[in-house]
């Protein structure tokens, strides 16, 4: 159980989500030399020594500086971006600088902005071209403390100063150049349910268009990709509901930049494109993504596993399976996998494990049981009874074990060490005498995945 608990905290910590302060895990111990430069002429440009770093707390840009071109072929010399507060409270007074050096120059400020009123933390930044295929542009996303409110901001760099484009409030946002013309679009999901995409129009970055969702509760995440092979698409996790009626759901938008009737967004009806499965599914489930990486997105479909159904939530171990576009027309199961969030990996059921079965959601000839005190799932035939039982020889064992421990009884008894690490923890793996799978299965084939 300690085992467990340690996981989960680092599982928590280290989540692209996290919404709390950065600054304390993600401070370097020591800077490099040009990081020391920056600091010396960002201080210069700022009139002051006593400046505090902050970090985006999201996306791809995480560090204190960070560096970008302003022009696309990358031939403008080194941009620097930073994030920073003057003085000693870090609560107040939120800046954005942007440093330029030349091959034969040093460091000087191109330009400041100050967060918008109320904004106090970043939540991410992205460079991306929205004005001319040439040159990016600055997009951030500005953020209270807590991450409950949040704006968008677009600038541009011209000459020795930061012009603002746009600024729009936002709970979620993607950058995505959908039709492939070298040009972004801001597409933003807010608290009032909208999904807003944000262009530009007549010389001006403004909202172009808008789709209205369902009622919901608070966003899980937001993905682009393709739905199918000519079309993009919003995914869009969401909650719904409170407190243990709490669930995750999967809104899909589709984008088409040539629509005739004028509006890109598009809400999708799963029932008229053939899916007749909900995307409902536990709070703490999987999301959207490529899975199996074949260019589209997949959604989760989950379900109790064998023996688990009409038993309580709390405990009980689900089956997820993936459904996407297939290359010969229609939607279809992608893979089927159980999902141990607790201890951070995955395992996807292998062929010989499931029924035949042609429609989405797969039917297992296996369970799993959770021995919770050794953090071990151990792959059992079911019987086909109504009760759970764990009779006889399992056909595989997956159990973590911290780094620090000895994993000599472990090698002893028949464990092998799975691949790949995470944090502390290291997995392995017992396959019983007489099982119907193989260790050289489970890596050559991929079936044991880190989340």
């Amino acid at each position: 159980m300690i085992i467990a608990l340690m996981l989960a905290l680092m599982l928590m910590l280290s989540g692209c989500n996290l919404m709390g302060s950065t600054d304390s895990l993600m401070r370097p111990p020591q800077m490099t030399e040009d990081q020391r430069e920056l600091d010396s002429a960002l201080k210069s440009a700022v009139g002051a020594e006593d400046i505090q770093l902050k970090y985006p707390m999201r996306g791809e840009h995480l560090s204190a500086y960070i560096p970008f071109n302003q022009r696309i072929d990358g031939t403008d010399g080194s941009r620097v971006a930073a994030f920073y507060t003057v003085g000693p409270s870090e609560s107040e007074g939120l800046m954005l600088s942007v440093l330029s050096r030349d091959a034969d120059s040093d460091w000087r400020a191109l330009g400041h902005k100050a967060a918008p009123e109320g904004m106090s933390s970043v939540d991410f930044i992205a460079f991306v071209p929205m004005v001319s295929p040439e040159y990016n542009n600055l997009v951030v996303g500005w953020a209270t403390p807590r991450g409950d409110r949040r704006r968008l901001a677009v600038y541009q760099l011209q000459g020795s100063s930061m012009v603002l484009l746009f600024d729009q409030e936002y709970s979620e946002c993607v950058t995505v150049d959908a039709n492939g013309d070298g040009l972004y679009e801001l597409y933003m999901l807010t608290a009032g349910a909208q999904v807003r995409m944000a262009r530009l129009t007549d010389n001006a970055i403004e909202v172009a268009a808008e789709e209205i969702l369902s009622p919901i509760d608070g966003y899980r995440q937001v993905c682009y990709g393709m739905l199918t092979e000519g079309l993009g698409a919003l995914f869009i996790d969401y909650y719904t509901g409170a407190g243990e009626s709490r669930r995750l759901d999967t809104a899909i938008v589709t984008v088409d930049l040539d629509r005739p009737d004028g509006n890109p967004l598009s809400e999708l009806i799963p029932a008229e494109w053939g899916i007749d499965v909900p995307f409902t599914r536990p709070e703490d489930a999987a999301v959207c993504e490529d899975i199996d990486h074949n260019g589209t997105i997949d959604i989760p479909v989950v379900t109790p596993m064998p023996g688990y159904t009409g038993r309580e939530p709390t405990g009980s171990i689900m089956l997820t399976d993936y459904i996407g576009f297939q290359a010969g027309g229609g939607f279809g199961r992608v893979l089927s996998a159980v999902i141990n969030q607790k201890s951070g990996y995955m395992f996807v059921l292998p062929e010989h494990w499931k029924y035949a079965s042609p429609g989405p959601v797969s039917e297992p000839k296996v369970t799993v049981h959770n021995s919770g005190t050794w953090d071990e799932w151990s792959f059992y035939v079911f019987q086909g009874s109504r009760e759970l039982s764990f009779s006889g020889m399992p056909l595989l064992r997956i159990l973590v074990v911290a780094e620090r421990d000895d994993p000599g009884d472990l090698v002893e008894q028949g464990y092998e060490l799975l691949p790949g690490m995470r944090g502390l923890f290291r997995y392995y793996a017992l396959i019983p005498e007489g099982s119907d799978i193989e260790f050289f299965e489970i890596v050559d084939f991929g079936l044991f995945r880190l989340l």
